[in-house]
């Protein structure tokens, strides 16, 4: 009886030639088309884009004038042509706060589809534990029809209208619990679609076999360790880095900036030849801006701490989670994967073991049991996927 449910999904696989996708690869298919991560990579281009530009030049001037004088007076008019400079260490600063902030978008970019590959991994863990549920629940439904049918043939005496009314109930519940796992599988698929609206989402699961992935539990300091890895830690971090060279921007900023220019005069039927020169002095513009940075640095390295904090948290919480399911899962293993608990209560009742409001009822028990473990088996493969981000 075991995935019925599936096989017109099966066989739609195999009549479009479509060979079967992992777990793993419907993840990374999704988040890869995921919109975010398509607008990540765009701000990402359009920071470096932007950035490159940090240590240009400041535009040429070209400058001039003409005078006319009284009469019998030859009016006079000049020409120049001048190019501004910042004192020389401002640029390569500039131009290293730019990598980095550069850096900084890139690392975001990768952050942005690392959270993609977890919403889809979250989203499918739904879908496989929906298909699951429907697979037990699809099952026990075919015993418990069975078990009517047959009563409705042969008669009972042992069973009153009470009894039968409480099959009848059971198998209403059955069809309802069905529904509202069809609804979950359905809201998951919507989520997957939500990601990547331009992928068929549908074609890609059609072909997926509704299992979890295997995934090994490490030590809580080995997912610590990885998140000097993690892409939202090395954005900030970036950040910090393009704070502190900003710092030295604003430092170099306020020292003396200067011009050089060639003027060409007219004056007296005669035409003259020059350079210009001039300084400026930053008496005004660069006020405040060291301050500015500084107060940035300190607000970029109190984010790092706080993420790493935060992340080191989340972790160790979550393996601890991960590790006390994983131990309720290792007892209850041995129960519902190893035999049919349901088919073993059909042979009791054939034998004559049990009667059928007994069947009903161990039926019953088995059901709230099995799904009991199902949720173990969620709730544990729902911790894995966050750890997963981490290996």
């Amino acid at each position: 009886m075991k995935n019925q449910i599936f096989a017109f999904l099966t066989m739609l696989g195999l009549a479009s030639g479509a060979s079967a996708v992992t777990f793993d690869e419907v993840v990374n298919k999704i988040a890869g088309q995921s919109v975010a991560v398509t607008e990540a990579n765009a701000r990402a281009e359009a920071t470096a884009r932007s950035e490159a530009t940090a240590g240009n030049l400041g535009d040429t001037q070209i400058e001039g004038e003409y005078l006319w004088g009284k009469e019998n007076v030859d009016n006079k008019w000049n020409i120049g042509v001048s190019q501004s400079f910042d004192w020389p260490g401002v640029y390569s600063a500039r131009r290293r706060e730019a990598a980095e902030r550069t850096r900084a978008a890139r690392y975001e970019a990768a952050a942005t589809f690392a959270q993609e590959q977890l919403n889809a991994r979250l989203a499918l863990t739904d879908y496989v534990n929906a298909c699951r549920n429907i697979e037990v629940l699809a099952e026990v439904d075919d015993y418990l029809n069975a078990l009517m049918k047959d009563v409705a043939s042969t008669g009972d005496s042992e069973l009153t209208v009470l009894d039968i009314n409480k099959m009848k109930i059971e198998h209403a519940r059955l069809k309802l619990q069905i529904l509202q796992w069809e609804d979950t599988r359905g809201e998951a698929v919507a989520t997957l679609r939500a990601i990547a609206p331009t992928e068929d989402v549908a074609s890609i699961i059609s072909t997926l076999d509704p299992v979890y992935p295997v995934y090994t539990l490490l030590a809580p300091a080995d997912y610590v360790t990885a998140i000097n890895n993690d892409n939202r830690v090395k954005s900030l971090e970036s950040t910090l880095e393009a704070t502190r060279r900003a710092t030295s921007v604003a430092a170099r900023e306020a020292l003396p900036g200067f011009s050089l220019g060639y003027v060409h005069a007219y004056e007296e039927q005669t035409h003259f030849n020059g350079l210009s020169a001039a300084i400026t002095l930053p008496l005004f513009s660069a006020r405040g801006k060291k301050a500015a940075a500084v107060s940035e640095t300190f607000a970029a390295s109190t984010a790092v701490v706080a993420l790493r904090s935060s992340l080191e948290a989340e972790i160790v919480s979550t393996c601890q989670r991960a590790r006390r399911l994983k131990e309720s899962i290792n007892d209850l293993a041995p129960v519902f994967d190893t035999q049919n608990n349901v088919a073993l209560l059909q042979k009791a009742l054939n034998g004559g073991q049990i009667s059928r409001l007994e069947f009903l009822t161990e039926l019953t028990y088995i059901l709230n049991a099995n799904q009991t473990y199902l949720d173990l088996l969620y709730q544990y493969n729902l911790a894995m996927a966050r750890l997963c981000r981490y290996n």
